[in-house]
């Protein structure tokens, strides 16, 4: 499981690699981190559920992606640990730990995780995904 960034003039784009979905929607989540703050402890105090059911495997990332930036920007919570209780193309069943950060720890504000340019792929050795965020 890593990520990658790419090259991209305004957004951040990120290449995620996982041997399975729950480890690609993982490396996923870490990009977001790594986008969003300057740095993420590894304490876990609050615990989330994040239920999502998707069209196929690109909606399942992106609305993934959309409920973590949810908790960032509005709950101004730092997801540390991911807990998949299910990780698939069509659903996604995870038990998120992490802590209520402080505004010293954050980087950059991130809007969305976009369906443009969003590419999924499936190979022999695992889940590959292209993803842009929007800032």
């Amino acid at each position: 499981m890593n990520y990658r960034f790419l090259e991209h003039t305004a957004d951040a784009r990120v290449e995620c690699t996982g041997a399975t979905f729950a480890e690609l929607l993982e490396a996923a989540a870490r990009a977001l981190g790594a986008v969003a703050f300057r740095r993420v402890d590894d304490r876990c105090e609050i615990q989330r559920v994040l239920s999502i059911v998707a069209d196929g495997p690109e909606d399942a990332v992106v609305r993934w992606l959309q409920e973590l930036i949810y908790l960032v920007e509005a709950e101004r919570f730092a997801p540390v640990r991911f807990d998949f209780r299910q990780a698939g193309a069509r659903s996604v069943e995870a038990v998120v730990e992490g802590y209520a950060y402080g505004p010293d720890e954050r980087q950059d504000e991130v809007k969305a995780a976009t369906y443009h340019g969003m590419e999924v792929r499936q190979s022999e050795t695992g889940w590959r995904a292209e993803i842009i965020f929007d800032l």
